[in-house]
């Protein structure tokens, strides 16, 4: 046998691993519920799902387990949310809420005495929209608003942590707007513009700096938000279809890895 590398390994649990091999699990689960009014001016849905990813890696390393102990990554998410909505004749809108939390460990079941990053992200969110129809339909208005609320939680455990990589919580929230038109002139052409503000939060690789975990964060990074046009037409017919789209974004904040 090579003394540079070891043929198996005994992990701390006790169970036999050949050299090279790598374990992963991935499975998901979803509960819904809808529902409607007699009539079906009112609906309403609700669901809840839990969700979990891991794959664990051995490969052969030096004799001493301690040097290169096996590394891998687990990540857990659940995501819950309810809506209720209002169906009009010239009309319709709707609200809910959501709730998610995901999960991340980078070591698990590890040998030794490395670092350990994880973290948690949960975000709480609500929203509204609705679309008025007017000149029987043809004109088509409509809108959206939603507030966001993130939570980041990371956690660093063990030897040798910079300043910068210990244990931090980190709040962001951001409201974002939509504004929407779409007109038809005749029957086969169609007009439409739209206006979005876009939110999103760090993850929480993304607060911090760890080039064993190829981490190029930031804890002083912010939230990116963005204002988003678009604007084009739809031409359908019977024998031809075409569609033009112009797209301008522009970010703030941007956080690039």
């Amino acid at each position: 046998v090579d003394g540079a590398h070891k043929p198996a390994e005994v992990d701390k649990f006790g169970d036999y691993h050949e050299a090279n091999y790598s374990e992963k699990e991935n499975w998901f689960v979803n509960f819904s519920y809808d529902g409607q009014t007699p009539t079906g001016v009112w609906t309403w849905d609700a669901s809840y799902s839990y969700g979990e990813n891991s794959v664990l890696s051995y490969a052969a390393n030096a004799s001493d387990p301690r040097n290169r102990p096996p590394f891998g990554h687990y990540y857990e998410t659940q995501t819950a949310q309810a809506r209720l909505a209002y169906h009009g004749s010239i009309y319709d809108i709707s609200g809910g809420l959501q709730w998610t939390e995901y999960d991340v460990d980078l070591t698990e079941r590890v040998v030794g005495g490395g670092r350990k990053p994880s973290s948690t992200t949960t975000n709480y969110g609500a929203y509204l929209m609705g679309r008025l129809f007017l000149l029987d339909e043809s004109l088509v208005l409509s809108s959206a608003l939603r507030y966001d609320y993130y939570n980041v939680s990371d956690d660093f455990k063990g030897r040798g942590l910079r300043k910068q990589m210990t244990d931090h919580n980190t709040t962001f929230d951001g409201l974002s707007p939509s504004f929407g038109v779409a007109y038809l002139p005749i029957d086969w052409l169609k007009l439409r513009a739209n206006y979005t503000r876009g939110f999103r939060a760090p993850s929480g690789r993304e607060l911090v700096e760890d080039r064993q975990y190829n981490f190029w964060g930031n804890p002083e990074n912010k939230a990116e938000r963005s204002d988003n046009y678009e604007t084009g037409f739809d031409i359908l017919t019977d024998s031809f279809n075409f569609s033009l789209t112009y797209f301008y974004s522009y970010t703030r904040d941007y956080i690039y890895q």
